[in-house]
């Protein structure tokens, strides 16, 4: 079906309903650079679409109405990109994905052929109103929890309109997300769409491990994405590892749950601690661990698989066998 002869930018943005997307979009068209062509594509739940008249009648914006774009409206996504790619040409493509559309969907579904073939995918933008959080919405809703973990970087809007005490309590709740999150306040930054806006995994590892030993937060780390493979690191005695892999990487999840239900034995003998991300087949999962057990729970992100391991203190891991160990997992 397609046949481009280069695979296109292509930025998600999504949130909830009423949260702000539709005017993050017409800022970016308005801002976008000189000489690039950038074209928008909308998916409306109901079977009229507003949003994208919306955002402008012409021959750049395309719309896909009557479902979630990677549900019921799967194959007209697939023929609303074919079109844009060879009608329009862009130099980027956007997508506004429904406030009731299921956002890890919709990845899964432009990393798979045909579409994979003309599309790269860039940073996902996530919008939030601070004031529509609460500790019930995230436990009760799982579309807003896949509007929060699945997102590159979050963007917090309407904080003109939320009392600062909200905006406080949900900037400390994504702190203690995993993946640690970006998140960004005010007016959107179209150099946000080309970042690779994740923080490195260690980061956090450093940050919790800090306050465990001494009390006090790690100092602030860059944020630069590193590359896949090992990243080895120490502070102040506590050794930690973390691994990174591509999205296409997949593992089984029965034998990742033997292998972190064994912290303290084997070849885990001196982690205390561990913690990942890891496509298991078609579906994603957090796995926390300690020496108490191991937690499985689904979870939306999508960039990338990777894991965190934290040793005792003092201990000298043996991160070769415990990189064969985790490789031993994959499928």
């Amino acid at each position: 079906m397609l046949q481009p002869v280069r695979r296109v930018p292509t930025n998600l943005i999504l949130g909830s309903l009423g949260v702000g997307k539709t005017t993050v979009i017409r800022t970016l068209l308005a801002h976008a650079p000189d000489g690039e062509r950038w074209a928008v594509l909308v998916n409306e739940f109901g079977e009229i679409g507003i949003d994208a008249a919306l955002i402008g009648n012409d021959d750049r914006v395309r719309e896909v109405a009557g479902g979630c774009m990677c549900c019921a409206a799967g194959v007209s996504t697939q023929v609303a990109v074919a079109q844009i790619l060879r009608d329009v040409r862009p130099d980027r493509l956007l997508i506004e994905a429904s406030g009731l559309g299921h956002p890890g969907g919709i990845i899964d579904l432009l990393r798979t052929p045909p579409l994979a073939a003309g599309i790269e995918l860039r940073a996902v933008i996530g919008l939030l109103d601070p004031r529509e959080y609460t500790p019930e919405r995230w436990r009760d809703s799982a579309l807003y929890r896949e509007q929060i973990t699945l997102p590159d970087l979050l963007l917090l809007t309407k904080t003109d309109l939320a009392a600062e005490a909200d905006i406080a309590r949900l900037r400390t709740f994504i702190d203690g997300l995993y993946p640690p999150k970006r998140v960004e306040r005010g007016a959107f930054s179209a150099a946000w769409l080309d970042q690779s806006t994740a923080l490195p995994p260690m980061r956090q590892a450093r940050s919790v491990f800090a306050r465990m030993e001494t009390g006090i937060d790690a100092p602030p780390q860059p944020t630069t994405e590193p590359a896949f493979g090992r990243h080895e690191q120490l502070l102040d005695g506590v050794a930690a590892c973390g691994w990174l892999w591509p999205a296409d990487a997949g593992f089984s999840r029965p034998r990742l749950t033997r292998l972190l239900s064994g912290l303290g034995t084997a070849e885990l003998t001196t982690i205390r601690r561990a913690k990942g991300v890891l496509r298991t087949g078609r579906e994603w999962q957090l796995f926390n661990a300690t020496r108490d057990g191991v937690s499985v729970d689904d979870i939306a992100w999508r960039r990338d698989s990777r894991i965190e391991l934290i040793a005792e203190a003092g201990a000298t891991p043996d991160w070769d066998a415990i990189e064969r160990a985790l490789q031993s997992c994959m499928v």
